[in-house]
């Protein structure tokens, strides 16, 4: 469900990050890769450090809950 967490990430100082996720829906994939190599998530978000692929159930509602990452400011 949108908000809620989706995944979990214990960093090297083992400290327990929550992922919350975007959208309500089915997670169809998860990126495997991960398992070898969590650095992916910092060096290269939107590419090869994807975390997993989801099917949203209500797209068009819950878009609007979602805010955006840019500062405005630069």
């Amino acid at each position: 469900f949108q908000g809620s967490q989706c995944a979990s990430i214990l960093s090297a100082a083992e400290l327990k990050h929550q992922v919350l996720a975007p959208f309500s829906g089915r997670i169809i994939e998860k990126n495997s890769a991960l398992e070898n190599n969590l650095t992916l998530i910092e060096q290269d978000p939107y590419n090869s450090g994807w975390i997993y692929a989801i099917i949203p159930s209500d797209l068009n509602f819950e878009s609007k809950y979602l805010l955006s990452c840019d500062s405005g400011k630069g």
